[in-house]
């Protein structure tokens, strides 16, 4: 392929010396391979290096968000299961207090498994992002001043308490 100079080889050398040539494109290019494969998906792009960016501080990207509130629990789980003492309350334990009728599993839950139980309640309650930092604060708080461990037949009622609390703060919602 041909290349052509971006800019004068002086001021390419001195403001970016890693940046020497730009080849261009021959007929057909990328697009015309993507045309003929019958698979051509334009991707959002912009001529003045414009950056799109999903997710900011003012609208958070709730389903993201969501994925790595479930990884933290995930490690608070996992960290308790290797406490040599146990702190359970009976409030919390789904072998007395079900939730579903479900089996309760003394198995681990997965980080996927933990997503969906959270983002079902995050749709269904159209709850926002600050409710899940604010689940994960009072989880956090939690832990730190009981010494409650997570595990297999309590996590989840914990998390619903921590949810329902935060959203009874955040957003001053009547239990549901």
């Amino acid at each position: 392929a041909e290349t052509v100079p971006t800019a004068k080889p002086a001021e390419n050398d001195r403001y970016f010396p890693s940046v020497k040539k730009k080849p261009i494109r021959g007929r057909g290019g990328r697009l015309g391979q993507l045309k003929d494969d019958g698979d051509f998906n334009r991707t959002k792009s912009s001529s003045t290096s414009t950056l799109y960016i999903n997710s900011t501080v003012s609208t958070p990207d709730v389903d993201e968000l969501l994925r790595c509130a479930s990884i933290k629990i995930k490690i608070h789980i996992t960290q308790s299961e290797t406490a040599t003492e146990k702190v359970s309350f009976d409030i919390f334990d789904e072998r007395i207090n079900k939730l579903d009728n479900g089996e309760v599993t003394e198995e681990l839950p997965t980080v996927d498994h933990i997503y969906q139980f959270i983002s079902v309640i995050f749709d269904t309650e159209q709850l926002s992002a600050e409710c899940a930092i604010m689940t994960l604060a009072y989880i956090e708080r939690i832990i730190s001043l009981t010494g409650l461990t997570l595990g297999p037949s309590n996590w989840r009622r914990v998390v619903l308490s921590t949810l329902i609390l935060a959203s009874k703060v955040w957003e001053d919602q009547a239990v549901w």
